[in-house]
């Protein structure tokens, strides 16, 4: 009986100890993350807050698609840093030519587009803050 209760003892020593080194893997991979990357996209919506509904305006939707493009031409990979100026450059520039060579596209101004800085990991964006806007 004596040797029953030693093996049931040291079992249950193993598995204590196979329990402690499995929680130290998953804690240790857990501090093993990527790092959180800058990354920026435009969204576009009501310039009121009390109406939800946006105009299904393809301009919009155009000239926004264009800036998208442009943040991808300038910062086309993102890193730790950013590079605000470049990105708010871009869209501004994109912004201004729509403005000027086709000013049948702003009416009203309803819309805005809005230019998101966010913290993202693997793709998918943590938090965000807006650091520019556009009235069409």
């Amino acid at each position: 009986m004596k040797t029953d209760d030693q093996h049931k003892c040291l079992g249950m020593s193993s598995l204590l100890l196979l329990s402690l080194v499995f929680t130290a893997v998953v804690l240790t991979s857990c501090d093993s993350e990527e790092p959180l990357c800058v990354g920026y996209f435009i969204t576009v919506g009501s310039r009121d807050p009390h109406e939800p509904n946006v105009p299904n305006d393809e301009k919009i939707f155009l000239i926004t698609r264009v800036m998208n493009d442009s943040i991808r031409a300038v910062y086309p990979k993102p890193n730790q840093v950013g590079d605000d100026k470049a990105v708010l450059n871009a869209c501004a520039n994109v912004y201004r030519y729509y403005r000027t060579e086709h000013p049948e596209y702003f009416a009203g101004g309803y819309t805005v587009a809005r230019l998101h800085r966010g913290w993202m990991r693997d793709g998918v964006i943590k938090s965000s803050s807006v650091i520019a806007m556009w009235n069409f």
